[in-house]
């Protein structure tokens, strides 16, 4: 008898548990409809909650003393809704702008809030790229993100070097590796005059700036640990635009020529001719790179003749003042 009442006053308060909770069931989506997965729904002041699935919905049992819930997302305001005597609870949610600046994109896309990376980073917006039409983002991040040093070389079309945080090596590269839509590019250049070959471009000067959404720069060690050996000088992860569902067509034209030219140059002097000692060379074995020869006053010297390779032609001697500024030509830069 005993056994049986201890039975039935177990029963009876199970029973009362299952009154004292109830299930709130319902969908979260944005300001435009669209469903949002992995938003954070929890009972206001405890620590009872769950996320919603791939179409935005949810199922949450609750306490009976349950007054509100809390639902937000990573990139999105937390919003409050009152629960009362309802079982279904539907939440829109807007983009709040002060917490989209503090969202950043790290590893293979990854959105995650700037206080919980144990690493710096720091983001560049579409708009700070695009001010002033650089002919590449490398030269686009000139100035906007603290610890990064762009080096360009001063042509058109060559491409520019990026260092974060300075130098990790004498002999390897310090280049950092460039990230675009979770797929990693080469942005090594192809030449250098120290190894007796052009300068030319990098990869990087292939990205289109206007394609751009934002860049993330990751700058400590522990940020590219990902990407391995690749990203131990840093990974610039880059997101390009992407159509959004239940956004408005629309048409965005930037155009822009630019025009380089040097800007100055050395004073050469065009007085003496070349040789040492006021003598001008007669052989190879002279000095014909020093510029410490005989006065040049229009007299006659025997110069090189390329016919027979000897020293065996007569001509004036002379200056000529625009040889270096004639190698030059002026740089045409047009994006469209």
């Amino acid at each position: 008898m005993r056994k049986l009442l201890l039975l039935i006053a177990a029963t009876l308060l199970f029973t009362g548990n299952l009154l004292a909770q109830k299930t709130i069931t319902g969908k979260v989506t944005d300001d435009k409809g669209n469903p949002l997965p992995n938003a954070s729904v929890v009972v206001k002041g405890t620590t009872t909650g769950t996320v919603t699935k791939e179409d935005g919905t949810y199922s949450l049992t609750v306490p009976a003393n349950a007054k509100a819930l809390i639902v937000s997302t990573v990139d999105m305001g937390a919003i409050e809704k009152a629960i009362g005597s309802q079982t279904v609870i539907n939440v829109s949610l807007r983009p709040d702008d002060k917490i989209m600046s503090e969202v950043v994109v790290t590893a293979f896309g990854i959105k995650k809030d700037k206080k919980t990376l144990g690493y710096g980073v720091t983001q560049v917006s579409a708009a700070e790229l695009t001010q002033g039409h650089t002919t590449n983002i490398t030269n686009a991040l000139s100035g906007k993100i603290p610890g990064v040093r762009v080096s360009g070389s001063g042509g058109s079309f060559t491409g520019s070097s990026i260092l974060i945080r300075g130098y990790t090596t004498f002999t390897g590269s310090n280049q950092p590796l460039f990230v675009v839509d979770g797929i990693p590019i080469d942005n090594s250049g192809g030449g250098s005059p120290l190894q007796n070959g052009p300068s030319v471009s990098n990869r990087a000067i292939d990205i289109n700036q206007d394609d751009i959404e934002s860049i993330s720069v990751l700058k400590g060690p522990s940020a590219a640990v990902i990407y391995g050996s690749r990203g131990s000088n840093g990974v610039i992860v880059i997101t390009t635009k992407k159509g959004k569902a239940g956004q408005k067509n629309s048409i965005q034209f930037s155009s822009s020529y630019a025009i380089e030219q040097v800007n100055r140059f050395p004073e050469y002097q065009n007085q003496y001719a070349q040789g040492n000692g006021g003598v001008f060379p007669t052989t190879a074995v002279n000095q014909t790179n020093a510029s410490w020869g005989p006065l040049i006053t229009g007299q006659t010297i025997n110069q090189y003749n390329p016919a027979t390779n000897l020293m065996d032609r007569s001509a004036p001697l002379m200056a000529y003042p625009n040889n270096v500024r004639d190698i030059f030509q002026n740089g045409y830069n047009f994006q469209n």
